[in-house]
């Protein structure tokens, strides 16, 4: 391994600190300079494991059909063994868990084939082990309930009244010119027409059989605008109501369960969704919100390392707004995971989610996972920076919003296309909808342009001056807290290619002020020092003043983890 060490120019004592050295630990701190190892707060970041990430991976063994009782239960065991004291507490199954049949009133059960023991028994099973379960959803109501007239529970209302453009008479054909929106991304189900109160009661009835069944998360998929629709397909399909809808329920429920112990369901939405256009409701309907499309390969990797750069550029579009970082929630970077890329990337992988304080949910198989992979998920020092930025997720120093906007111009790439197709196919196949679709429009002429999007991204690359861009390619993300805490994390991304290399970066505090807390701009002096620890290591490593510049190497694609502590001036 390529040595990384630090070479501190500053003018006071302490002129060098290694990070995770061999050769040069020479270095020795005074006694004063050396703390005991800090106390962490108790977790109570979201933490657990989700099952999309193998049931997208076509390893064998693997696959959508992977989903089944024995599989997560099996799962479930390794994290409450090894990964619940670090507050790794849920269990999320993704689309799959759903029965081909609804019940009377129209509302998805547990596949009783992939689960045999039903919701009862694999809630128990996880409560017996201190586990909470999640499931997933998309909006709108069912195609079954809205043909078969379904009624929705608690009213005299059917379900085919509760749609847009409902039939002319029960049974009937729609009014003439009249559009149906579509319900979510996946086009599956009909759209609930929210001018009509038995929407509601039908949200309201799914919501009450979570409740019942002591369900804590909900992942709500397929939104739009988002999910890779074009905004400008607004009118062809909207689920901001939706979520409007699912979080009155979730609130009016919790109000009529928690006396009964209930925790509030925790609302997800996914996926990429755009600040502009949804940022006011998510602020007031959801808790977390997925960035950028999924972070699987839905192939024979898990994930791949561009894939991880993608999301966390997805992130930046939020955290280095502020516009965008008013909204009231955690940044979804999608599932962390570790487990087939190179070591250095793997941990790269959770200290850009540690920074960006988003949901910590696993996705590997956790009874294949190694010891050394493992170890980056269980640092309990990384997990409590993830915890104590929450909603104050890092900025990227030299965040350049035009640069940004011109690279999303480019479109999408073909990889993310075809993982949308395949996303889609799986998706309606768990919902028992078995006819193709044609391409979406984010899909459509992408496999004949990719050739051209390389060449213009090669254009782009092989003519871009020595700083262009160069805030991706060596990322330097901070979050300094209210009270003057400052998270420093630097990765070492290249562009993701067999060129890439290590590097040598020098950082300089007082020269990051578009990356710092804007609250605390009047509070800071150049004279004041900080005692700097090293999270990974979890060990201190001397001082710095906020003026001082230091340099660091860092290998290929790895990254480092730094908590600065104000000590005085």
């Amino acid at each position: 391994m390529i040595q990384r060490y630090l070479l501190s120019i500053l003018s006071f004592s302490f002129v060098c600190f290694p990070h995770q050295s061999h050769a040069v630990d020479q270095i020795v701190l005074s006694s004063d300079s050396i703390s005991p190892t800090s106390e962490v707060s108790s977790p109570t970041g979201y933490r657990g494991w989700s099952s999309w990430s193998l049931q997208s991976f076509k390893g064998p063994g693997y696959g959508f059909f992977w989903l089944t009782e024995e599989h997560v239960k099996r799962q479930a065991d390794v994290l409450a063994d090894e990964f619940l004291a670090l507050g790794y507490d849920r269990i999320n199954l993704d689309s799959g868990w759903q029965d081909p049949e609804l019940d009377e009133h129209g509302r998805r059960q547990m596949d009783r084939l992939r689960f045999p023991s039903g919701m009862d028994g694999l809630r128990s099973y996880l409560a017996r082990k201190g586990l909470k379960l999640g499931l997933y959803y998309l909006p709108g109501i069912e195609s079954f309930a809205v043909e078969n007239r379904i009624k929705i529970l608690g009213s005299e209302y059917t379900a085919d009244e509760v749609i847009h453009c409902p039939p002319i008479q029960p049974g009937g054909s729609r009014p003439p010119n009249c559009r149906r929106p579509l319900a979510n991304a996946f086009h599956v189900g009909y759209a609930l027409n929210y001018s009509h109160p038995g929407s509601q009661l039908y949200v309201d009835s799914i919501v009450d059989g979570l409740y019942r069944w002591n369900i804590s998360f909900v992942k709500l998929d397929g939104n739009v605008p988002g999910s890779s629709f074009p905004l400008a397909s607004g009118d062809l399909c909207d689920t901001r109501p939706d979520l409007l809808a699912w979080r009155k329920a979730i609130n009016r429920g919790y109000e009529e369960w928690r006396h009964a112990g209930r925790e509030k369901i925790w609302l997800a939405a996914s996926w990429e969704i755009p600040p502009v256009e949804v940022g006011p409701v998510l602020d007031v309907a959801v808790d977390s919100w997925r960035v950028a499309i999924d972070i699987e390969a839905y192939g024979y990797q898990m994930t791949t390392f561009d894939r991880v750069v993608r999301n966390a550029r997805k992130a930046a579009e939020w955290s280095c707004i502020d516009a965008h970082r008013a909204w009231d929630g955690l940044l979804d970077l999608d599932a962390c995971l570790v487990s087939d890329m190179a070591l250095a990337e793997s941990r790269s992988v959770v200290t850009i989610w540690a920074l960006l304080g988003t949901p910590f949910y696993l996705g590997d198989d956790l009874e294949l996972l190694t010891t050394e992979r493992k170890k980056l998920l269980l640092n309990p020092e990384v997990l409590d920076v993830q915890r104590q930025i929450g909603s104050n997720p890092a900025r990227l120093h030299h965040f350049n919003l035009t640069r940004y906007d011109q690279d999303q111009k480019l479109g999408p790439q073909l990889t993310d296309c075809k993982v949308w197709e395949e996303k889609r196919r799986l998706v309606r196949m768990s919902m028992g909808v078995d006819e193709m679709l044609e391409p979406e429009s984010y899909c459509s002429n992408i496999a004949s342009s990719s050739r051209t999007q390389r060449r213009t991204r090669k254009y782009v690359r092989d003519n871009r001056n020595e700083e262009e861009g160069l805030e991706w390619r060596q990322q330097i993300w901070v979050s300094e807290l209210d009270d003057g805490r400052i998270f420093l994390g630097i990765v070492n991304a290249g562009d993701q290619a067999w060129w890439d290399m290590p590097i040598e970066v020098e950082v300089n505090l007082s020269m990051m002020d578009d990356a710092m807390n804007p609250k605390r701009k009047i509070l800071r002096k150049d004279d004041m020092t900080y005692r700097v620890r090293d999270i990974w290591k979890r060990t201190d490593i001397g001082f710095i003043s906020f003026s001082s510049r230091f340099k660091l190497r860092l290998d290929t694609h790895d990254s480092i983890l730094y908590a600065l502590s104000p000590v005085g001036s």
